[in-house]
């Protein structure tokens, strides 16, 4: 779960099929969430998945997110969420 200046993002690793995908979730204010934003998830290596390249966005949503964000996520010693090069802190982990 991401915090931010809306009502929360969470990030989830889909697999479909062959292919990997990040569903970004933002959630509003009063409504269970705004939209879903589908990524292509690129599995670099055992610790590194990059997604970047994004396969839909709800129309409602394009103007408050725009098409050049970079997610990156590590899990090294912990878990590193960076948004266009700056590390987001993570508060908690839901298993």
């Amino acid at each position: 779960m991401l915090n931010d200046t809306w009502a929360g993002q969470s990030i989830e690793l889909v697999r479909e099929n062959n292919n990997y995908y990040i569903y970004r979730k933002i959630y509003g204010s009063g409504v269970p969430y705004i939209g879903i934003i589908k990524y292509k998830a690129i599995i670099n290596s055992e610790y590194k998945i990059t997604f970047s390249e994004i396969i839909s966005i709800p129309e409602n949503i394009i103007e408050m997110y725009n098409r050049n964000e970079i997610f990156e996520i590590f899990c090294r010693n912990g878990i590193e969420i960076y948004l266009n090069g700056i590390n987001l802190h993570i508060n908690k982990i839901i298993e």
